[in-house]
């Protein structure tokens, strides 16, 4: 039957005298209200402060009997069995008398079994279900429920609920004495019975570890009672009264408390240890989870004693403990010797483990598991099995048995790891790999690993499944009117920009992408069929592409028929529609269409992801109208604007933009600068553990001046000249780039995956001079921009990603005064990034560059609107940034444009349409006026001066082009 308060003392000394070498009497120094103790039990081996002590705390609640009695009969069993050299056995849980001996060797249990003498007594005489301790009620307070305090509510941590946590936190605690569960107290260890728990902490300081138990929820609790727990952020703790108003809401970001990652591990691994010797016992799971899962509390034993450290850096790290032991405050006697089982179990268990796992050699599989999901055939990945490790010995981890099949060890079937320590321990692991077979193939089969030191062994089910390469079929409508000819603004005609750009395209294609070339004027025509890439820079396609791009040549006399060009392109894409997963058209024009087929006429038979791309001013390509070719596509429109000098590889970032969102890849970084001679300079780049595959892309006049290299998170470095497995380097004509699956596994063993990476340039002194005389006698432009400023470069990122970014630009009308709306969504694995990230708008508008933070309205859903006035080009860069679910940072960005310029009139019923001439107008003669025109609107050397004459006059050069447009293309 359960011990009265009276039974229980009685208990305690009479171990103490039948077991004077193995125990000692504890008087705590705190009567209770009502002149009431317990004393506390000691048995170990060696004095209180000669080795490292374990304290047991019952009977804190009146109402829970449980705990106590469990107490009491863990003393005896303990002191028992090392006296007569036997071992102990409960239910299906045994320890052999070397494991007894042991726990007393090495610990002191610090047994204090009846904190609450008063509250047990009038629970088990007057009110069962009583829960606090008896002080007498508050002057003028006469009802009995007035009386008392709740103990585990007293104690010296976030006492203050009322201040400490948010209004709407819910925690578990009140200020008022009549609340009959979990009143506070007047002022913090305001009560005797706490005081003496406290005395116990401070007196005797090899205590190192703190148990409260409990009743009647079966779970184990480890800290923090009062927030969900993160290990990143130290300023976020108790202490900080910067978080009085927002402690303990549920799932917010605003807070959470602050422990550290090694401390965590090491209360998890002790609560699974308990856990793992109670289900022994019978098959009771009690499970174990963060005391703030059931609600928040304060002024709790467990969060207490593990606070103090942080409050009084000089007090001994104590880590708190609560069981929660059985289903039933008092069940029957013969289901609370069941229950009391349990807890012996547990804490046997616990005072057996406590030192390898706080002290001594932790290891934690972080890989239960090893998955190959979605492998492109023929594609080789590697995965890792991985374990956290703490201690202060080498460990070696070995393959017992597997794998078999495609599967094999990458870099041999054993991982030595230097001693990881214990702060930040380290990561051992031993990497597997795979490579694709045949699409449909599903593979299985096992590994069996174990560590040397310490004889733990595992094993981990592995899979596979092997997809086709998904592919894509693309064909860049390119423009061959009369006005390709024209300056493009930085020095080069247009059709060089074209040339350069959708050369690239070509260059840093994926093998299995299919390409295919069409040229139009006011008709169109196949330059190219639809023919796979082939290998990197060799393949027969890429050859046949650079081809048909080099002889891609202007018609003088050319007009422009944008939907006959669109059309044909969607016929070569439907041809081939079965063999490649997606298809798409790159349609780029530098004018408004002026001749049959228009785009009207072919747009709602377009199936394609279309992208278009002006280049030139949008007063002269009407975006609006080409919009009409991507709406409903998931393609959309870019504008170069003129191009400029700082605008040299403008084309050719939107050209891989594109094939970026083709390829089903993200757009990582894209910065771009200059380099002089002997100069170095590193663009960080981030990479996460969702990220399967990278391309990092170098965009130059002369590639051949740059060293281009890579630096990895762990500091090794990739060169062209010493390229680890997997890692390809590619020259193609004006870009360079490195492509490479992840993670990267380098010769010495070490991986490269998420985190830091870095672009590495070098401006060679002796070649760019070599390429500065070169530019010299055939580029005056060039050479004037290259000699003052240095070797021009562009870097982009691409990653194969879980993370990504879908960024879009509406406007509803062309007229100043109207707004652009700005939209981006954010998504991991398919699942929203929700308050993970942020998004940004770097804008480059006629009036120059601001930057506009776009708001989270929804999960993962980013908007902003901004009104515009000035006539002109807008570019939009959206720059996203944020941490993955693994807490990994990320960038993500996309670069949109929108235009403010007057569109044509709406064609009215009797005029005639686009394209249509009147009889009396001479056709020459206008063609003649559109190429002027034109040529004024896309020369700044030309419109700057014009524009200052005609102000003088009260008009703008644009107003007057505007006119001039609407007269010549009627």
């Amino acid at each position: 039957m359960y011990s009265n308060i009276f039974e229980i003392e009685s208990a305690i000394q009479n171990l103490a005298i039948g077991y004077p070498a193995r125990s000692e009497l504890i008087t705590p120094p705190n009567l209770s209200h009502l002149g009431n103790t317990t004393s506390i039990l000691r048995i170990g081996r060696y004095p209180a402060n000669a080795v490292d002590g374990v304290l047991l705390l019952g009977g804190v609640h009146a109402r829970e009997w449980i705990p106590p009695d469990a107490m009491l009969s863990l003393a005896a069993d303990l002191l028992e069995a090392e006296q007569n050299g036997l071992g102990l056995t409960y239910g299906g849980a045994s320890y052999s008398s070397e494991q007894i001996s042991a726990l007393f060797e090495r610990l002191n249990f610090f047994i204090f079994p009846c904190v609450n003498p008063d509250g047990r007594q009038h629970s088990q005489t007057v009110e069962s279900l009583w829960r606090k301790n008896r002080r007498p009620a508050p002057a003028g307070l006469t009802a009995d429920s007035c009386m008392g305090v709740d103990l585990n509510r007293n104690f010296d941590f976030l006492w203050d609920h009322t201040n400490k946590f948010a209004v709407d936190s819910g925690v578990s605690a009140s200020d008022d004495p009549c609340n009959a569960s979990v009143y506070r107290g007047p002022s913090q260890a305001s009560e005797p019975e706490t005081q003496n728990v406290v005395w116990m902490l401070d007196t005797y300081s090899r205590i190192r570890w703190h148990i409260d138990v409990h009743s009647a929820v079966p779970v184990i609790l480890h800290s923090w009672g009062s927030d969900q727990n993160q290990v990143v952020d130290p300023d976020q703790n108790f202490l900080n009264p910067v978080f009085d108003s927002v402690r303990g809401r549920p799932d917010d970001t605003d807070y959470r408390e602050y422990l550290p990652g090694t401390e965590l591990n090491t209360v998890v691994s002790l609560s699974s240890c308990m856990n793992s010797a109670i289900m022994n016992v019978r098959g009771t799971n009690y499970g174990f989870e963060q005391a703030y899962s059931l609600y928040p509390t304060s002024g709790a034993s467990d969060d207490y004693a593990y606070s103090r450290q942080f409050a009084d850096p000089g007090k001994t790290k104590v880590y708190g403990f609560t069981i929660e032991c059985g289903s039933s405050f008092q069940p029957a006697w013969s289901e609370a010797e069941e229950v009391i089982r349990e807890v012996s179990s547990g804490l046997i268990c616990f005072g057996l483990n406590v030192h390898t796992i706080t002290d001594g050699i932790d290891i934690n599989l972080l890989t239960p598991s090893i998955v190959f999901n979605d492998v492109p055939e023929s594609e080789t990945t590697a995965r890792a099995i991985a374990w956290e490790c703490f201690g202060f010995e080498d460990l070696t981890f070995e393959v017992v048995s597997g794998p078999s099949g495609p599967f094999s060890m990458l870099l041999g079937n054993s991982v030595t790891l230097p001693a990881p320590g214990l702060d930040d321990g380290a990561k051992a692991q031993l990497w597997l790999n795979y490579t694709g077979t045949t699409t449909g193939t599903i593979d299985n089969s096992s590994i069996t690993v174990r560590c040397v030191q310490t004889g733990e062994q595992w094993t981990l089910a592995i899979s596979a499944n092997t997809i086709s390469r998904p592919t894509t079929a693309v064909v860049l409508a390119l423009d061959k009117s009369g006005s390709m000819r024209f300056d493009a603004g930085d020095g080069r005609d247009r059709i060089e920009v074209l040339r350069d750009a959708a050369q690239i395209f070509v260059d840093v294609s994926k093998p299995e992408t299919g390409i295919g070339i069409v040229g139009f004027d006011q008709d169109a025509q196949t330059t190219m069929p639809v023919t796979e890439a082939g290998p990197e820079i060799f393949g027969a396609g890429r050859a046949q592409a650079t081809a048909a791009i080099a002889a891609h040549t202007p018609n003088p006399s050319g007009t422009t028929s944008i939907g006959d060009g669109a059309e044909l392109s969607a016929s070569m894409l439907s041809a081939v529609s079965s063999s490649y997963d997606e298809t798409a058209m790159i349609v780029l024009t530098d004018g408004q269409e002026n001749a049959d087929k228009f785009i009207a006429d072919v747009s709602g038979s377009i199936d394609d992801t279309v992208f278009a791309i002006g280049l030139g001013e949008p007063s002269a390509i009407n975006p609006e109208k080409l919009s009409e070719l991507t709406n409903g596509s998931d393609g959309y429109v870019v504008v170069t604007g003129n191009i400029s000098s700082d605008d040299y590889f403008s084309l050719s970032k939107y050209y891989l933009q594109i094939l970026a969102g083709v390829s089903n890849e993200e757009v990582v970084l894209d910065p771009q600068g200059h380099l002089q001679p002997a100069d170095q300079t590193d663009i960080p780049f981030f990479l996460t553990q969702v990220d399967a595959g990278c391309d990092v892309i170098l965009l130059c006049p002369a590639p051949q001046v740059l060293d281009f290299e890579l630096v990895t998170p762990n500091g090794n470095v990739i060169r062209a000249n010493a390229l680890p497995s997997g890692v390809q380097h590619i020259v193609g004509r004006g870009v360079v780039y490195y492509r490479f699956s992840l993670p990267v596994v380098h010769a010495d063993g070490t991986s490269s995956m998420a985190g830091r990476w870095k672009v590495r340039l070098h401006c060679d002194r002796s070649r760019f001079h070599d390429y500065l005389k070169k530019l010299e006698g055939s580029d005056i432009a060039g050479f004037g921009d290259t000699a003052k400023h240095g070797m021009r470069y562009a870097v982009e990122i691409h990653a194969r990603s879980a993370i990504r970014l879908k960024a879009q630009l509406y406007q509803k009308s062309v007229d100043p005064g109207s707004e652009l709306h700005l939209g981006a969504r954010l998504s991991e694995l398919g699942l929203p990034i929700d308050r993970r990230a942020s998004v940004v708008a770097e804008i480059t508008g006629p009036q120059g560059p601001h930057t506009v933070k776009l708001k989270e309205s929804s999960p993962g859903v980013f908007n902003t609107s901004i009104p515009v006035e000035a006539r002109g080009l807008y570019r939009c860069r959206l720059i996203a940034s944020g941490k993955s679910l693994r807490g990994e940072r990320f960038t993500r960005e996309q670069t949109l444009s929108g235009a403010i310029y007057q569109a044509r009139p709406a064609h009215q019923e009797g005029e005639p349409k686009p394209g249509d001439t009147k009889p009396d107008v001479d056709v020459d003669c206008q063609k003649q006026l559109l190429i002027l025109l034109d040529a004024i609107n896309n020369n700044a050397v030309v419109n700057r001066p014009l524009d200052a004459i005609v102000k003088r006059r009260g008009y703008s050069l644009s107003e007057i082009l505007d006119c001039l447009e609407k007269v010549v293309s009627r």
